[in-house]
Formats: C-alpha cells, sequence, structure tokens
C-alpha cells in the first residue's frame, strides 16, 4: 500500500526532533538572512511606492496644463487612468504572489528564489527607457506594461522571503527577523523621497529654466535601483534550501496532483480554512486603507495646501515640495513604526500588535473623517494625526500581515498560503487606490469613514488567529 504524506510526515517525528534541536542553536538573530530577504523588500517598496512621487513629474512633462503654471490636471481630468497606472504593479503583485507562493512549495525555495529578482531588474530598465511612439500610443501603456511585469517579480519576493527566513530562525528571534525583512520597506519608501529629492537638487537650476527637465527626474530616480537589486540577485541564486523544507521534501510525494490532492485535503479542515481566512482578510483590510493613503499621498497633500497651490515660481519649487512633505511623513511615522515592531515583537506578541494598529488607526481616520473641513485647514494639525497612523500601521498590521503567515502554516503549505494572503492584500491594494482617485477630492470624509470602518473590521478578524510568539513552526506540520 502506498504510503500517504500524513504517514510519512508521521514517520519523520525523530526529524522534527531534530531540526528543533538546530533551530534552539540558533537563536541568534541571523544578519545575513535579514540582509538577503529585506534588501529584496526595500527594492520593492522603493519601486513601488515612488511612482506616487514620480507620476506628477511625469504628468508634468507630457500633460502640462495650458492655462495653469507647472499644475498639470492629467491626475484630476482622467482618475481612472491615473489609478491603473498606480495599481498595475499590484496587478502583477497578485500574479507573482500566487505563481512563486505555489512554486516555492513544488520545487523548493531556492529553485525560484532570485528568478523574481531577475524579473524586477529586467522590468526596471523598461520603466526607465518608456517612451511615447509618435502616432500610435502614449508612454503611459509602455510605463502601465512594463509595472506590472514588474509588480510579478516583486510579488514573487514575498512568500519566498517570509518561508526564507522563517524557516532559518529559532523561535526566540524568529519574529524580529521576519519583521526586520519587512521593515526594509520602510527604508525603501525613504530612499525613494531621499533619491528623488537629491536629484531634483542636482538638477534644480535645470527644472527652473525649463520643467521639461524633469523627465531626467523620474528616470534617474527608477533606474537608481538597479544598483542594490544587480548585487543581491548572485547571492539569492547561490542561497541553499532551508533545513524544514527539505526534511518536508523527503516525506512529501514529487507528483504535483498529489500536492493538489494533500492542499485540498488540509484547507477543508475547519481549523486550517478560518486560520487562512482569517490572515488573507486582515491583509486585505489593511491594504484597502495603507496604500489608499500612500499611493495618493501628493493628492491627499495637495488638498490641504501642501504642493498644490498656483503660486509657486518654478516647477522645481512645486514637485520639491511634494518630495519633501513624503520623506517628512516617512521620517515621523513610516520608519520609526516598522522598527518599533521589531524591537517589541517578541515580547508584546504578533496578534496584540496587529489588533492594536487597527484600532488606533481605525481611531485617527475617524477623527480624520469628522473633523476634515477643520483639519484640512492646517498642515500641522493634518500631518500630526495621519503620522499617528501611519506610525500604527507600521507598528501593527502592516508588519504583522508578512510575519503571521510564515509562521502559521505546514512547511509543505508555507509558502504558497503566505501567498494568498499576500495576494489578498492586493487585492485590497486595487480596491483602495480605486475608492481614493475617483472619490476622494470630492467624498474625503466619506472615504476615510469607510476606511475607518474596514480597520476596525479588521480587529475583530484579527482575534480568529493564534499567537504563534515563541513556538516552533514545524509544529504546524504534524
Amino acid at each position: 500500500m502506498k504510503e500517504t504524506t500524513e504517514d510519512k510526515l508521521l514517520a519523520n517525528e525523530q526529524d522534527i526532533e531534530n531540526l528543533h534541536e538546530t533551530s534552539s542553536l540558533k537563536e541568534g538573530f541571523d544578519i545575513p538572512t535579514v540582509l538577503l530577504a529585506g534588501t529584496g523588500f526595500m527594492i520593492d517598496a522603493y519601486d513601488i511606492f515612488v511612482i506616487s512621487i514620480l507620476l506628477p513629474l511625469i504628468y508634468q512633462t507630457y500633460y502640462p496644463s495650458e492655462t495653469r503654471p507647472y499644475i498639470s490636471t492629467f491626475a484630476s481630468d482622467y482618475p481612472v487612468v491615473d489609478g491603473l497606472l498606480k495599481v498595475c504593479t499590484h496587478v502583477g503583485n497578485i500574479i507573482g504572489q500566487i505563481g512563486f507562493g505555489i512554486a516555492g512549495d513544488v520545487f523548493g525555495r531556492n529553485k525560484v528564489y532570485g528568478i523574481e529578482m531577475m524579473i524586477v531588474l529586467v522590468s526596471t530598465i523598461g520603466c526607465t527607457l518608456a517612451a511615447s511612439s509618435v502616432r500610435t500610443f502614449s508612454i503611459l501603456p509602455v510605463l502601465g506594461f512594463w509595472r506590472v511585469l514588474m509588480g510579478i517579480g516583486m510579488g514573487g519576493d514575498y512568500p519566498q522571503s517570509a518561508t526564507i527566513t522563517a524557516e532559518r530562525a529559532g523561535p526566540k528571534y524568529r519574529g524580529m527577523m521576519v519583521s526586520a525583512v519587512f521593515s526594509m520597506q520602510g527604508i525603501g519608501i525613504l530612499l525613494g523621497s531621499i533619491v528623488t529629492i537629491t536629484t531634483m537638487l542636482f538638477l534644480r537650476d535645470d527644472i527652473i529654466k525649463d520643467f521639461y527637465n524633469l523627465d531626467y527626474v523620474w528616470r534617474i530616480v527608477l533606474l537608481f535601483s538597479i544598483i542594490p537589486s544587480a548585487i543581491v540577485l548572485y547571492f539569492r541564486l547561490t542561497l541553499k534550501e532551508s533545513k524544514a523544507y527539505t526534511r518536508i521534501k523527503r516525506a512529501d510525494s514529487n507528483d504535483t496532483c498529489h500536492k493538489i490532492i494533500d492542499f485540498r485535503e488540509w484547507i477543508s479542515d475547519k481549523r486550517n480554512s478560518i486560520r487562512l481566512f482569517s490572515c488573507a482578510y486582515c491583509w486585505f483590510a489593511l491594504d484597502i486603507a495603507w496604500y489608499g493613503l500612500s499611493l495618493n499621498q501628493p493628492l491627499i497633500l495637495s488638498l490641504i495646501g501642501f504642493g498644490g497651490h498656483d503660486g509657486y515660481r518654478s516647477a522645481f519649487d512645486k514637485y520639491y515640495e511634494l518630495a519633501l512633505g513624503g520623506l517628512i511623513i516617512s521620517l515621523l511615522g513610516t520608519v520609526p513604526g516598522y522598527w518599533m515592531t521589531v524591537a517589541l515583537i517578541e515580547k508584546m506578541g504578533r496578534k496584540y500588535i496587529q489588533c492594536l494598529g487597527f484600532i488606533v488607526i481605525g481611531t485617527c481616520l475617524t477623527i480624520l473623517a469628522l473633523f476634515w473641513n477643520i483639519i484640512k485647514e492646517s498642515a500641522a494639525l493634518f500631518v500630526l494625526v495621519f503620522t499617528i497612523s501611519q506610525f500604527f500601521f507600521n507598528f501593527g498590521p502592516n508588519v504583522t500581515t508578512f510575519v503571521i503567515p510564515s509562521e502559521l502554516f505546514p512547511t509543505r503549505f508555507r509558502s504558497r498560503c503566505h501567498g494568498i494572503s499576500a495576494a489578498s492584500g492586493k487585492v485590497g491594494a486595487i480596491v483602495g487606490v480605486a475608492l481614493v482617485n475617483p472619490y476622494f477630492e470630492h467624498y474625503p470624509s466619506l472615504v476615510l469613514a469607510l476606511y475607518a470602518l474596514i480597520m476596525f473590521s479588521g480587529f475583530f478578524v484579527t482575534l480568529l488567529l493564534p499567537e504563534t510568539k515563541g513556538e516552533f513552526i514545524d509544529e504546524y506540520d504534524q
């Protein structure tokens, strides 16, 4: 009689004990693994979030207003097109997260790790060289195509970096390591603002003389990310397979159909399906507000008079102010929130931090919704409330929704379950951006109130999840 996967797993209980012993010897914070996986996340975040700063430059360069100097009305005239450009990367993310998630379980983490970085590298060059044709199409669909492809590579980074890090860490520092990998996203966001500001300062005189020189700015800023991409690619391609996956591979069948049946049997268990749903929904709810606000930060800042009035002496003044606004918010709220999670996740636990974050974000968005007409008149007051919300996005569910799926599922399904959860988040990102682009300018209080309700729903669904702090992740293999 053919031995089932479960029988083989039970027969390998000694392997689990040996793996526990190995893990207990690796209680330190594994800096090389964090740097290897985290650099990829820094690059991903740089490319995803910097587009919100660069699109206004592209619109100004290719679609300048004929009546208002240094103010392109393209985004407000064509909100659907603007929204599609902001979410096309997320469409690719969904494909990459699910596709690479499954591939990581079937073929092994080390077999696919690095391929996603190749895709990012090639598509980054494609984005940088995007241009309009003479008659048939403009720069925007070309840029959109390359950003979808870029999104596929970025999407593959989520399940692979999470599982690779989690499977190389002992229970004492696993949460810190995985959250440190994801927290490199904050460095990427910050770096995007810094590189944009530096490039604009370097080309300041040229931009003041002729705003069409903004075309140099966005291309240089996008091209910058190929430097760390090329450096990290070699190390990813030479990475050895984790002991956790190697053990499961010995016990599991190489037959793909058997793997599918095995996953169906596993997901049919109510406890497993609730856990996967909870991880996926919390990520979905989070990204509705996180990306809806982050990718539309220039629009939101302009509505409070920051980078949106008509009194600028040059295009440089306007777009420099917008980039500076993003930098201020990153420094005050975004980056500190990420690293606060790294510092406290092993003490407070994943579940508590996620619940706390959802509650505080929901409260901040409720305040903004109720008092928008008052708050929008004071840039300082808006930045205060908005910065608090940004801090608790990251000292909260933006990090923990990445950490929990890397720990909660069996090794043989860990990559695909993380990919499914992450892809759900990107569906939420598309929804969030779609809500902001057409409606936020005219109905800001309504959109903010809806975001607040979704954040509170994330709090209640988080209560369905177990706490994974201090556990051996291979306990879920039994």
